[in-house]
């Protein structure tokens, strides 16, 4: 140290120190890692509801972890907050939201905090499911605007064949029926006497 300083004068050491204190004085603070932040697939995916998933690593500081979610590509919607803890290994966040409009578009992204930052995971879709009341193959919205079929009556026209079973099957009208008009109504045409309910003749 002496050396140093004879060689290079006092001056070069006292500026560090004084530079040194001046940061203490200043109250600046080390520069840490923020969280990590993932976004995940949604699951147990319903017509009103779905669960929201994410993965956090804290990176070694007290971390919260949240979703922003909502419709028309807004997120305008928190989940409530989790504690997430302080250790440096990723950590599953998953969370439920409810009241959702069926076959609908939501985004959702997780969030975490810590330190006084705030990092966001990717947007993800989660997209609602389309019932299905009346279990016969064909959901509520094309029973309702495409085929006009009633969505709380799995047989329609009362012809013996579920409605999903003759639009996707047997390719028979389930408003009718009678689709072919022979006078054989076409459950008892497939079933009972196995002919065609598309072909008069068979």
């Amino acid at each position: 140290m002496f050396f140093y300083g004879k060689k290079f004068g006092i001056g070069p050491i006292l500026a560090v120190v004084a530079s040194l204190y001046g940061c203490q004085q200043q109250g600046f603070t080390e520069v840490t890692d923020p969280p990590q932040v993932q976004t995940l697939s949604a699951s147990v995916v319903t017509p009103s509801s779905c669960t929201l998933n994410g993965e956090i690593n804290p990176n070694g500081y007290t971390t919260t972890g949240w979703f922003e979610w909502g419709a028309d590509g807004n997120f305008d919607h928190d989940t409530e907050s989790s504690s997430l803890g302080n250790g440096a290994e990723t950590t599953p966040l998953s969370q439920s939201i409810t009241g959702l409009n069926p076959n609908s578009t939501y985004l959702f992204r997780a969030v975490a905090e810590n330190q006084g930052r705030t990092i966001y995971g990717q947007s993800v879709e989660c997209i609602t499911q389309n019932p299905d009341t009346d279990n016969d193959g064909l959901n509520d919205s094309d029973e309702t605007t495409k085929y006009h079929t009633n969505p709380t009556d799995s047989d329609t026209d009362k012809d013996g064949l579920i409605d999903g079973d003759e639009v996707n099957n047997q390719h028979t009208d389930p408003l009718n029926p009678d689709s072919d008009g022979d006078g054989l109504i076409d459950g008892d045409e497939v079933s009972l006497y196995q002919t065609d309910p598309l072909l008069r003749s068979s």
